[in-house]
């Protein structure tokens, strides 16, 4: 059977995640998901196996020298202090993509390469020499800054000849199931979607593009957090603009859609 499932999500453990895992998963729900990853930055977060009827796999969104990527299916906790070379959680290191791969590994997770093609400095080259199980390539915001970002992260996952994943990225619950993973499993269980990742019995796909307002709300949380009036100030000009910017890019989607037509 084919289920749905968003495969790389944020709560409110991360620095800019905005709601609960219990949040997430009842949005997973109203939008007919199956399953979520709960995939905080450079955190762990611990979560029931079931939350309001929808699967939670366990998982981290690593920050590495080539950018980010998830670990999912962990079966135990990534040791993130030692991997970024500190002995507190102010160290800001950030390890190598190659050993964080081998920790997910080592942790019984798939390591997956993350909206790769997000900006612009990404080394192309670098990224295709990673030993990674899987490519994100549909994320609702890594278009936001490069219009073909998920283009090129299927093109590299085509290359590679590697499995193809889907995730919202959601920093909140109204962004969950933008994008997500169509997958097909024996039965709706970890191990069972696991080994279809794997097998690449998976599909990609987008539904909608993140709003400008939603991601600058995930900013304004970050901002907050920092005490730093000079961020505070700056993501406060960034909030305001954003309902702006959400109007020029439905215009730009319009116009775009009579083109073809």
């Amino acid at each position: 059977m084919k289920i749905k499932a968003d495969l790389h999500t944020h709560s409110a453990a991360s620095d800019d995640g905005r709601h609960s895992v219990s949040e997430l998963a009842r949005a997973a729900a109203s939008a007919g998901l199956d399953a979520i990853a709960v995939c905080d930055h450079n955190f762990c977060t611990e979560a029931p196996a079931y939350e309001s009827g929808i699967l939670i796999i366990p998982g981290v969104e690593l920050s590495t020298d080539a950018g980010h990527i998830l670990g999912l299916f962990l079966e135990r906790p990534v040791d993130i202090l030692s991997l970024r070379g500190g002995n507190d959680a102010t160290s800001r290191r950030l390890p190598t993509a190659e050993e964080s791969v081998r920790r997910i590994r080592d942790c019984g997770g798939l390591a997956v390469l993350a909206h790769p093609f997000e900006r612009r400095s990404a080394d192309k080259k670098r990224l295709s020499k990673l030993d990674v199980d899987l490519i994100e390539t549909a994320n609702s915001r890594a278009s936001m800054k490069l219009r073909d970002a998920n283009k090129r992260a299927d093109e590299l996952a085509d290359k590679l000849h590697i499995g193809k994943t889907g995730g919202s990225d959601a920093h909140g619950k109204r962004e969950v199931g933008a994008c997500y993973t169509v997958i097909d499993v024996d039965e709706i269980s970890l191990s069972s979607i696991k080994k279809a990742l794997i097998s690449k019995s998976c599909e990609a796909v987008s539904v909608r593009e993140c709003s400008w307002r939603s991601k600058a709300m995930s900013q304004w949380k970050k901002a907050r957090g920092s005490g730093s009036a000079v961020k505070i100030l700056k993501t406060l000009a960034y909030l305001a603009a954003s309902p702006v910017r959400d109007i020029a890019k439905t215009i730009e989607r319009k116009t775009t859609n009579v083109s073809h037509n």
